[in-house]
């Protein structure tokens, strides 16, 4: 029988648990009598009751390490291990970690050249979820996008319309469950974007905005406050999170006051109260129901991608496990051929090729025989493995500069000196461009292998320019008109042949 953690924690202070033999099985010395002695009582520590333990009139080391010889008629208490037993102390079970699902947001500033250091920073700090402000997207920009889903993530974007600047979007791992709503009401003060993030647990809806800071405080109040509105209206907790270009720093600010009375009035908590501009205010923001702890670890990390920091956090919402592929297959490169061979020989296809036989009995045959034979020879397994980014351009040389890219920031969060800033800033400069030519040189690697396929390289440019092929139907009122249309079109072509 087992005793618990607790016993044992007791019985090692009093020194009662037995050590395990060593080689020689127990210690040597002079055979002593035994007597019975009782020590402490454990009612000094906080129980009732005594126990008794057997000693001996074994001499015992003094502190120099030399033994000292003692009067025999006085007996000195020592413990006899032989006489105590070893106890099993049950296995302490190991707390689970919940891993929480990571979100963030970004002011860039424009993502179209900064696709590289926004995957690095995704990655080193292993999001799940960005939200990114300021896009300055166009909608008929399709090759930025490809750049951020190249390593398998999925990017969505609300781009502004007629007008240059703005955007929001969405960048975020394939395994999260994400579900992209249409947006309920137009506004003019603000630009935002909703998803609802779907879980084991719960379901957490997430809002993206950006308030530019030309717009009026007034009309941005009361626009967000009708959004507000519907929020509060569904039970589902939620996270507004984005750039509110009020600077929640000057708590006496008059914007700061109306946004924060707003806030209050609608039970609302702004979690962020850490520096997030390069000139020292706080003006990107997470919001959540005050009564519902959703929001963990509040932090903000300057990665001198713009002039704003990224904001994380972590929502109280299990995180989604990788995804995982089965994947059957069996070694044909290990078979050997002449006994794969003698095999084929001597199997019944050999003496089925006749003239009277019926083709289609053949090839049924001719599958049978040779799927029993590849079995033999190579048996079918399968394995489940975790689906990773496909990065085929990385190389060593990217890894040894990432390293040293990560002491220098190391360097600068310690020293928070000018000087360490700029070097660790170069060096995410000299990552990105290296990033970026070691993927132009793959690329072209791809394109010269084609050799003169049309449609591979097709296929690869369209996969770099985000180009997705759309199935064109013809038009038609009804089944019946398609299809006529369908004939008509191949009997011309036949008639023109």
């Amino acid at each position: 029988m087992k005793l618990p953690s607790a016993v044992f924690t007791i019985l090692r202070e009093l020194n009662l648990c037995r050590r395990p033999p060593t080689r020689r099985l127990y210690r040597g010395g002079y055979t002593t009598r035994s007597c019975t002695f009782h020590r402490k009582s454990i009612h000094e520590l906080g129980h009732v009751g005594t126990i008794p333990v057997v000693v001996g009139r074994r001499r015992r080391p003094s502190l120099n390490g030399m033994s000292t010889r003692t009067n025999s008629t006085s007996p000195i208490l020592s413990r006899n291990n032989a006489n105590l037993v070893v106890i099993k102390q049950d296995k302490m079970e190991k707390p689970r970690v919940c891993q929480l699902l990571n979100v963030s947001t970004l002011n860039a500033r424009s993502i179209c050249n900064k696709t590289a250091d926004i995957l690095e920073v995704f990655n080193e700090r292993n999001v799940d979820v960005m939200a990114i402000t300021e896009t300055w997207l166009k909608s008929k920009d399709t090759v930025t996008p490809s750049n951020l889903t190249s390593q398998g993530h999925k990017f969505v974007h609300s781009c502004r319309i007629n007008k240059s600047g703005g955007g929001v979007g969405l960048l975020y791992k394939p395994d999260v469950n994400l579900h992209i709503p249409s947006i309920r009401f137009a506004t003019t003060s603000f630009e935002y974007m909703e998803c609802e993030i779907l879980c084991s647990r719960k379901t957490v809806r997430l809002f993206v905005l950006y308030r530019p800071p030309a717009s009026s405080i007034t009309l941005f109040l009361t626009e967000f406050s009708t959004l507000i509105e519907s929020m509060l209206s569904s039970p589902t907790e939620f996270v507004v999170m984005g750039g509110f270009n009020i600077h929640c720093d000057r708590v006496d600010a008059r914007d700061t006051t109306s946004l924060m009375n707003l806030l209050d009035s609608c039970n609302l908590k702004q979690h962020v109260h850490q520096t997030t501009h390069n000139r020292g205010h706080t003006l990107d923001l997470v919001i959540t129901r005050s009564t519902l702890p959703i929001i963990r670890n509040i932090d903000v990390f300057d990665y001198t991608l713009s002039d704003h920091s990224l904001v994380t956090c972590f929502l109280d919402v299990d995180r989604p496990a990788p995804q995982r592929k089965p994947v059957t297959f069996g070694k044909i490169r290990d078979i050997d051929t002449a006994k794969f061979a003698d095999d084929v020989s001597t199997s019944t296809l050999a003496h089925m090729a006749r003239a009277d036989t019926d083709p289609a009995d053949l090839v049924r045959a001719y599958n049978t025989v040779m799927g029993e034979i590849l079995d033999r020879h190579a048996p079918l397994k399968t394995k489940t493995f975790t689906l990773r980014s496909n990065t085929p351009w990385f190389s060593d040389e990217i890894r040894r500069e990432q390293a040293r890219r990560k002491k220098l920031e190391n360097k600068w969060r310690s020293t928070s000196l000018t000087v360490d800033r700029d070097i660790y800033k170069y060096q995410r400069n000299k990552v990105s461009e290296l990033i970026q030519k070691s993927k132009c040189t793959y690329y072209q690697n791809l394109i010269v292998d084609c050799r003169g396929d049309g449609n591979r390289i097709f296929r690869i440019l369209d996969g770099l320019l985000g180009r997705k092929k759309v199935a064109q139907l013809p038009s038609g009122g009804s089944a019946s008109d398609v299809a006529s249309h369908f004939s008509q079109f191949f009997q011309n072509k036949i008639f023109n042949i």
